[in-house]
Parts: C-alpha cells; sequence; structure tokens
C-alpha cells in the first residue's frame, strides 16, 4: 500500500492493522465505519498505544454527526485520524469524515502540485497530497503487483504514513 510496505510506501517500518468496515465492493454502513472506530480506540486504550497510533480513512458519505463524534472520540483518545476529502469537485465540509474539525482532512494534488480537478476542497481540507495517477502496491496471486490510481483515497495514506513516521 501507499502508507507502507515492504516495496512501496511513504513509511516501511510501520505496523499496520487492516479494520474492514466496508465489503468488497466498497459499500458499507454508517454504523460498521463507527464500529470500526470503536473498535481501533478500545484496542488503542487496552495497549496503552494512545498517540501512537494513526486511522487512516479513505471513505466518505454525506455529513453525519454520529461519524463526526466517533472521530472526536478517537482524537480525544490519543488517535490521529487521517480522512480523504473526498472526490466530488465539492466543499469537503458537506462530508463525513472530511468534515470532522479534529481529523487531518486530504485533499488530491497532481504532478503540477495544481489541486486535482476531482479533489474536495474548502476550509476543512488541512493538507493536499499527490493523488494522481499513484503507483500502489495491489493484490494479487504473486505479492507484486501494482496499480496506478488516483483519488483523495490515494492522497490520504500519504499523509497518514507521515503522522505514524513523526509519532
Amino acid at each position: 500500500g501507499t502508507i507502507g510496505g515492504t516495496s512501496y510506501g511513504v513509511n516501511r517500518k510501520v505496523k499496520l492493522v487492516a479494520v474492514k468496515v466496508l465489503d468488497a465492493d466498497g459499500s458499507g454502513t454508517l454504523e460498521s465505519v463507527i464500529d470500526g472506530m470503536q473498535w481501533v480506540l478500545k484496542n488503542v486504550t487496552a495497549l496503552g498505544l494512545q498517540n501512537k497510533a494513526v486511522v487512516s480513512m479513505s471513505l466518505g458519505a454525506g455529513k453525519s454527526t454520529a461519524i463526526n463524534n466517533a472521530v472526536a472520540a478517537l482524537t480525544a483518545g490519543g488517535v490521529t485520524v487521517v480522512v480523504a476529502a473526498g472526490n466530488e469537485s465539492e466543499d469537503a465540509a458537506n462530508s463525513s469524515p472530511a468534515s470532522a474539525p479534529s481529523a487531518i482532512t486530504v485533499g488530491a494534488i497532481d504532478v503540477d502540485n495544481s489541486m486535482a480537478w476531482f479533489s474536495n476542497f474548502g476550509t476543512i481540507v488541512d493538507v493536499f497530497a499527490p493523488g494522481v495517477d499513484v503507483v500502489s502496491a495491489w493484490p494479487s496471486s504473486t505479492n507484486d503487483a501494482t496499480e496506478s490510481l488516483s483519488g483523495t483515497s490515494m492522497a490520504t495514506p500519504h499523509v497518514a504514513g507521515l503522522a505514524a513516521y513523526y509519532i
């Protein structure tokens, strides 16, 4: 992946823990996302990893107080939360978890350091990172496949990997 890995990634020393909150098609419920965030908080607390954990969420939906409150609970519990701004070319304040004030909200830039045409924007966006034609590891039977992808979902792991490096 882009956060970390043996061949690709911003932070190759990071310990990754996948928390599945969406199905294979990328669909899910707000409840499943909140359940995933609560699972992280419970485990970070139980393991004493406050201020040593980063959550990266490359997902989004309409603005949700429940999602934003779950993000606030994570950050209050010592978890850095990095989220995608979204790919609708609109104000990120209209979606969650991008609109969560305590999250680090990430938009996408292209190779020319310009905001990507699809990236959400607005005052809630904290930082922009590479999000166009990002080469990343890709699941395959040989474990060495890559794919070039675009979106704020590709920009977000850059920032999450960097955040994990510095904590």
